[in-house]
């Protein structure tokens, strides 16, 4: 990771629409959107060293330790796609997690320049989830908290309402990118 890129962290709520909105940041700006599980999956796959080992916890049923998360993501972002920038989707899930990659982005000279959290009511998810299938387990908008927390005393928190338009919204990060990227 040699040059500074717009590096992003997405956060919001299952159906806030982050998914969405980090694609179309991703095409605009040519930079990567980086999805955890998709880069678990593929470093399985591909039976890299660090792979062999998530895969060992995903074959006993349990939680990859986010030391050897943040391993593969750090190989991840140091792929020549991910020189201009990259969107991190679904990871930081936990404050602990949000520090060890500030502190390792920090390391290697390449700090995240925002942290894009998508706000939607709660009645409008609602709405958004009925028929989706949702990870009980997940309890996204209680673990986002101490992240929205972390990252607004951190000074990179960008919060974005995510109800109207999609492209009224995409233009609102835009605009939040735009004047992150003259500074």
């Amino acid at each position: 990771m040699k040059n500074k890129g717009i590096n992003l962290v997405f956060l919001g709520p299952p159906g806030a629409g982050k998914g969405t909105q980090a694609k179309m940041v991703s095409e605009k700006f040519k930079i990567p959107q980086v999805s955890t599980g998709d880069m678990l999956r593929s470093a399985i796959a591909s039976q890299t060293p660090l792979g062999i080992k998530a895969q060992s916890f995903v074959s006993s049923g349990g939680l990859v330790p986010d030391d050897l998360v943040l391993s593969i993501l750090l190989n991840r972002i140091s792929q020549e796609d991910c020189q201009s920038g990259f969107i991190l989707d679904g990871f930081p899930r936990t404050l602990g997690q949000a520090i060890s990659l500030n502190k390792s982005l920090s390391e290697v000279k390449n700090p995240l320049v925002g942290v894009i959290s998508i706000t939607v009511p709660e009645n409008d998810l609602i709405e958004r989830l009925t028929g989706r299938r949702i990870c009980k387990s997940c309890g996204t908008s209680e673990q986002t908290s101490p992240l929205i927390e972390f990252y607004y005393k951190e000074k990179n928190l960008y919060p974005v309402k995510g109800i109207g338009e999609i492209e009224v919204i995409f233009k609102d990060i835009c605009d939040i990118l735009a004047s992150l990227c003259r500074n």
